[in-house]
């Protein structure tokens, strides 16, 4: 797990564009974009940090490589199954659907997260948060 921002950033981003180089798509990845999905990331990184135990901490590594799948799974998505433009919901989605993979237990180790960081972020920095923070919590009541 890169552990810099900025090479994480830079990591994701070249990895992504070779996504979509080798399958020849056309998709702009709107810089808030990015930065919602690293921040989720480290945020989430950071809750399971202060976890006391392992029922509150997420199956998932939340490794740079599972934010590249992130990413590359809500692009593919937009491509084939949405507008070809990448936004907030589709990524939301792709983090819930990627990360949660114990069943009930990671569902309910998201939700809690969802519900307090990444909704405090959408009150206080509007913008993607909002439509992302909504994503998520569509894509956890599909789950549940």
């Amino acid at each position: 797990m890169v552990t810099n921002k900025r090479s994480e950033k830079k990591i994701v981003m070249y990895r992504v564009n070779d996504l979509l180089a080798r399958n020849k798509f056309q998709v702009e990845i709107p810089p808030a974009l990015l930065d919602v999905l690293l921040q989720t990331f480290a945020d989430l990184r950071e809750a399971a940090d202060a976890a006391s135990s392992d029922d509150g901490k997420l199956e998932s590594a939340l490794s740079t490589a599972e934010q590249i799948g992130v990413l590359e799974d809500a692009i593919l998505h937009s491509q084939f199954f949405g507008d070809t433009e990448l936004n907030a919901d589709v990524l939301a989605r792709s983090v819930v659907g990627t990360l949660v993979q114990r069943i009930p237990e990671d569902v309910s180790v998201m939700n809690k997260f969802w519900h307090s960081v990444v909704e405090r972020r959408a009150k206080k920095d509007a913008g993607p948060w909002e439509e992302f923070s909504n994503g998520g919590k569509d894509a956890m009541k599909a789950i549940n």
